[in-house]
């Protein structure tokens, strides 16, 4: 199918067509205003008929241009999941630099979302696989294609798997799209999901879609990974797939340097500091979240604020509610000033965004540059304008892919009945690509890799364009022609470009090829980012020469913070003693580093643990909360009885004796004996016997403990900690339960109550649990919270709860809508039969009713001032707004241009539409107890659930004895019940107004 051929003169207007708007041309009405930055130009290179819904592309060796369409989007060709997506093929035939010739490879994919061109065909992610097809007839047209991997999550097209970006590591890297998943599902599908316009069958499996996506299988090998929120990294050819820390929506990308980003509709950019391949070696130790926002930048559009609403900019920006498709520039075409720059879409405000990077430590900080303060890089008064993918292309031009639609929100997130009005498919038919570049400068020429013999190749690795040289690098690691190696060695020693190095280096790695002499040589390279990946090329040399581990040692005081880092991490591939004093020594040194000490803390195993420990000894005192606390846990998984009393003996003979600090680590260590289920009682094997004699070294840091819960006079920090302590041993004094139980008094403050109520409630104990609830009516709204969560997640305090209701020690109203719900989905059937008693004013299930009711609210005024508290008290627990509340559910600054229309539903019936992210899980683990919460970051053996409060809750996966999703939001129905509908119409004249910047009074 040739659509460039079906009118030619159209062809003609669109593809020729050149817009120079920063010198303020009149433009051609079928193509949409964009407006570039001062001094540049937007050239509109490829348009429908041409290409229809263009969201993604990649060039070939041989020049030509792969496009993926999602005309399917958002539900299907005909609106009830039909595909109709595909894979085209665009050509220059005349070599004028606009596209002339579209061919169909490829078609009927259901929301396709990304293509790399791959030896003789492409790879495509099309959720539930990711696919590679070929043409191998010569026709122009797919009739080979396999599923290379498959288990990804189907459900909303704008979350779905997507990305493939070459890394320097000759790996393939993806984005998961924003899956959380279990495969423990509900079956059944509330009312609100038939709305979604998918077929009835599909209707019903549309939450089984959500829900999945964990469990990915290579079908070349047959293994399975879970990939739940994490990226991940492939080769195809072996069937190799691997988890990646972090997560993004659409979109991982990464700089000319290895260092890798994401973003999700909400954050622009963030930075993947540590690598999962690594914290998966130590699973006892708790990681910081592995991904830092690097931006906190809004935006400035030109056009009103939103497709829909009409409503005004804010002078001060729009918060972001779409950023998809970060990149980095990698080219030098543009000049010095966009050295480190990266690029992201935002089509709900109709731009393209640019920032500039620079180091902070271990990771980055961005900010705009000077001359675009108030201004974005591309941007358009057109509504349907809707960038979503942003590439540097092969020529130094930033492409644009501009997918033109009216809606770009799926319908499953319109307020009810607006899809009856809005044409949701208006402009699938419709489509752009832009390249940007400087209005003086020159495009390259598309490049003919596909030409080249291997030293050609190689010669091109020295390339200014950053995808010339990934595509020259993966073509040579294709080829394995060895013959290259020479050329590539000379280019690793030689060349002046340093990009020129980097990629000769990962290239020999890709073939199998690399000298230990060159390593050692290339450890000296002037450049930073050269010396941090031949420390990681050094792990793959079997037998290093004592040469080369001398050069990596050397490197434990390397000026370079990510240098330091990936040695952190390299040293814990050696068993060598002087690798552990090395790594010792990076502990110590970057021991206020937290990324660094992370990557240290990765590289203790069970053979060099010990070594380490020895090595710290004598800076213990020194080190840092978190890290000693890491330190404690890691030796206790590992069985270093030995490093554990040495730590400790140190502490306690140390200046300032038995303080907070010291506290915190028995507090600790005991933690993790718990979360281990090791006995602090039986004495009966080696392992029992080891512990126990730990415990009683730290015999008078518990005596110190009781001694200050006690003083009035002590540090409340430090009485806090001690609480910690208290009736953590069998043999405890009697008193230490009556000195908890005398802390449950309105005269003590609130943090001391809260770790009283956490203490008593660790025993499980139903006395310990009914003596809490007799304080009840004199507790304030932070310690009832705790007491609420302490029992809740036990295993017997469901009942004990219930049971004082009905004693009506408590009232059945003075339990929070969220504590109401995990007792009525509760996984045992007798605690949701007993609640269902209990609560028995139930929610109306019909939530559109509910809805329904609220609708006059929209017709009165609001008052923000009236809204603000109303947002503190019923949803600050879990939204933050400015510098109002906290961070567990989706940031409510992007939903300022919103129709009033839409709250509604989002406060009355929160599952309708919920983000897979932003989903509710529940944990049991193997002792009983049951966690709630959404899942937060995943990496190594831990995962992360976070509660209403905010607070994380880290758990080991092999004490999950079962995780399951609730398929419903973390936010409760039955709002219905206290507000008025006032109070709604306050509330959303709050959320629509600009961002809090502090608290109401109270």
């Amino acid at each position: 199918m040739n659509r460039g051929m079906g009118d030619p003169g159209m062809c003609q207007r669109l593809i020729g067509l050149t817009l120079i708007l920063a010198a303020g041309s009149s433009v051609d009405a079928a193509a949409p205003v964009v407006q570039p930055r001062a001094g540049f130009q937007a050239e509109l290179v490829a348009a429908e008929p041409l290409i229809e819904s263009p969201i993604a592309l990649d060039w070939g060796a041989d020049g030509r241009l792969w496009v993926v369409e999602m005309r399917d989007y958002p539900l299907g060709v005909n609106n009830q999941g039909e595909p109709g997506g595909r894979i085209v093929c665009v050509e220059d035939t005349d070599q004028d630099g606009r596209y002339d010739r579209s061919t169909l490879f490829l078609d009927g994919l259901l929301f396709p979302t990304g293509v790399m061109t791959w030896r003789k065909g492409v790879l495509i992610t099309c959720a539930p696989d990711i696919l590679y097809a070929e043409d191998t007839d010569g026709d122009g047209k797919a009739d080979k294609r396999e599923s290379l991997f498959t288990g990804f999550g189907e459900a909303n097209p704008q979350h779905r798997v997507n990305g493939l970006r070459w890394g320097l590591d000759n790996w393939i890297y993806c984005a998961n799209g924003d899956f959380a998943a279990a495969r423990t599902f509900d079956a059944s599908v509330p009312e609100s999901a038939k709305s979604t316009g998918f077929s009835a069958s599909q209707g019903e499996d549309l939450r089984r879609l959500m829900l999945a996506g964990a469990s990915i299988q290579s079908n070349k090998t047959g293994e399975s990974i879970s990939i739940r929120n994490r990226d991940f990294r492939i080769q195809p050819d072996e069937g190799r797939i691997e988890p990646q820390s972090g997560q993004a929506q659409f979109g991982r990308d990464r700089d000319d340097w290895g260092n890798w980003f994401g973003c999700n509709n909400a954050i622009p950019i963030w930075h993947f500091v540590l690598d999962d391949f690594y914290l998966r070696r130590n699973p006892h130790a708790g990681y910081p979240p592995p991904r830092v926002e690097a931006s906190t930048s809004v935006t400035y559009p030109l056009g009103p604020a939103g497709r829909d609403t009409g409503a005004k900019r804010d002078r001060r920006g729009s918060p972001w509610t779409s950023a998809c498709s970060i990149t980095f520039y990698r080219d030098n075409l543009f000049g010095p000033d966009f050295d480190h720059n990266w690029f992201v879409c935002e089509p709900v405000h109709n731009l393209v965004h640019r920032e500039v990077l620079i180091p902070a430590g271990a990771t980055f900080q961005s900010h705009r540059a000077p001359d675009e303060s108030a201004s974005e890089f591309l941007s358009s008064t057109d509504t349907m304008f809707s960038p979503v993918s942003v590439r540097t292309g092969p020529d130094g031009a930033v492409w644009v892919v501009d997918m033109y639609r009216k809606v770009l929100e799926h319908p499953h997130w319109l307020p009810a009945g607006w899809e009856e009005t809005i044409d949701v498919r208006a402009g699938h038919d419709k489509g752009r690509i832009y390249r940007v570049f400087p209005a003086k400068a020159k495009c390259r020429p598309m490049p003919r890799l596909d030409r080249l013999d291997s030293s050609e190749l190689v010669a091109t690795l020295e390339s200014p364009n950053g995808w010339v040289r990934d595509k020259a690098q993966q073509l040579l690691v294709e080829r394995q022609d060895r013959s290259a190696s020479p050329a590539l060695e000379e280019l690793a020693r030689a060349s002046a470009e340093p990009r020129g190095r980097l990629h000769a280096l990962c290239a020999l790695d890709g073939l199998h090829a690399l000298d230990p002499k060159l390593l050692e040589a290339a450890l000296a390279d002037p450049h930073p980012a050269i010396r941090r990946q031949v420390i990681r090329l050094a792990e793959k040399v079997q037998r290093p020469s004592n040469s080369l581990q001398n050069a990596l040692f050397k490197l434990t005081t390397d000026p370079a913070p990510m240098v330091r880092l990936q040695l952190a991490y390299t040293l814990g591939s050696s068993k060598s003693r002087a690798a552990s004093q090395s790594l010792a020594r990076i502990l110590r040194d970057n021991a206020s580093e937290p990324y660094i000490a992370a990557a240290a803390v990765s590289s203790l195993t069970e053979q060099n643990t010990a070594q380490v420990l020895d090595h710290l000894v004598g800076s213990v005192s020194e080190l840092p909360e978190p890290l000693l606390e890491n330190l404690l846990r890691t030796a206790l998984g590992f069985g270093e009885v030995e490093g554990l009393k040495s730590l400790f003996a140190r502490m306690i003979d140390s200046p300032g004796k038995q303080n907070n600090s010291h506290f915190a680590a028995v507090a600790v260590f005991l933690d993790a004996l718990d979360e281990r289920n090791e006995s602090h009682q039986n004495d009966t094997n080696k392992a029992d016997a080891d512990v126990q004699s730990v415990l009683n070294q730290l015999a008078p840091v518990f005596g110190a403990a009781r001694a200050v819960v006690v003083d009035g006079n002590a540090p409340l920090k430090d009485r806090v900690q001690a609480v910690r302590l208290l009736g953590r041993l069998p043999d405890s004094p009697p008193d230490d339960q009556d000195l908890l139980y005398g802390l449950l008094n309105p005269q003590i403050p609130d943090q001391l109550q809260i770790a009283a109520v956490e203490a008593l409630g660790r025993s499980a104990d139903p006395q310990a649990f009914q003596g809490i609830l007799r304080e009840w009516k004199s507790f304030t709204p932070a310690v009832r919270e705790q007491v609420l969560e302490t029992l809740l997640r036990s295993s017997g305090g469901p009942k004990t709860l219930l049971d004082a209701i009905q004693q009506q020690l408590l009232l059945s109203q003075e339990v929070s809508f969220t504590a109401q719900r995990r007792l009525l989905e509760h996984p045992s059937e007798e605690v949701r039969n007993d609640a269902g008693n209990v609560f028995q004013e139930r929610v109306d299930a019909d939530r559109e009713k509910v809805i329904q009711t609220y609708q006059p609210s929209l017709q009165l005024a609001g008052d923000l001032k009236r809204g603000q508290p109303l947002f503190e008290k019923h949803c600050a627990a879990c939204h933050r707004l400015g510098e109002i509340g906290h961070v567990v559910g989706p940031d409510l600054a992007m939903v300022r241009d919103k129709a009033p229309e839409w709250f509604l539903p989002a406060i009355f019936d929160p599952s309708r539409a919920v983000d897979a992210k932003f989903v509710s899980y529940v944990a049991v683990t193997d002792d009983g107890r049951v966690l709630s919460g959404i899942l937060g970051e995943e990496s190594g053996e831990r995962m992360t659930l976070i509660g209403q409060d905010g607070k994380p809750q880290s758990l080991l996966r092999g004490n999950v004895e079962q995780l399951s999703s609730t398929g419903k939001s973390l936010m409760p129905d039955g709002l219905e019940k206290v507000l008025k509908s006032q109070d709604v119409a306050d509330l959303i004249a709050f959320l629509r107004s600009p961002i809090a910047t502090k608290p109401a009074n109270k």
